[in-house]
């Protein structure tokens, strides 16, 4: 997952709303160029030079707490009780590392199994996700039904079998290890 940002500025005395209809246009022809599976482009609210209004640092005087956790802290806590805030368009989150689940596989393994780097990706992605299903109905009641199968943790990452061999799962723990880590920035 990523963030691609294009800031565009005017000079003064461009008509923003005009400009922006243009905007509007180049980017709907832009459409069609990008892969699927990158998201639709979206154009952000009008605003000014000045429309940054805030900078705050997140220090960690305990020394408890790494980058990944401040990050964490910062996207899931404090960036959400700033957009309730009257007027706050965006809150951006620069610094720390993203919270990632990485799975270091090994090369001996894989080859051992017969199993492709592909085949590991696959089952982590069916492993890792939730389904919707349909609705029960008992009496006047109706329930929605969903299969739940997030991850929550490296254990549960580590059981997800990727193949079987001779009547044996093989699971993502048997191919290497898995880790939490911080994003590339």
């Amino acid at each position: 997952f990523g963030l691609s940002v294009v800031n565009i500025y005017f000079e003064d005395g461009t008509d923003v709303y005009f400009a922006r209809q243009v905007v509007g246009e180049r980017l709907a022809e832009a459409r069609g160029n990008i892969p699927d599976g990158f998201g639709d482009p979206q154009m952000g609210p009008i605003s000014t030079g000045l429309g940054i209004i805030l900078y705050f640092r997140l220090d960690d005087t305990s020394g408890t707490r790494d980058l990944v956790e401040m990050r964490e802290i910062q996207d899931w806590i404090i960036k959400y009780q700033l957009q309730t805030v009257p007027g706050v368009t965006e809150v951006l989150s620069l610094g720390g590392f993203e919270k990632q689940y990485q799975v270091r596989l090994d090369p001996d393994a894989l080859l051992a199994y017969d199993i492709q780097i592909g085949d590991v990706i696959g089952a982590l992605e069916r492993g890792n996700k939730t389904e919707g299903a349909q609705f029960l109905e008992i009496g006047a009641e109706q329930y929605t039904v969903r299969g739940v199968g997030l991850a929550r943790s490296v254990d549960d990452l580590a059981e997800i079998v990727v193949n079987v061999d001779d009547g044996r799962p093989v699971r993502v723990r048997d191919l290497g290890e898995i880790v939490i880590g911080g994003g590339v920035r």
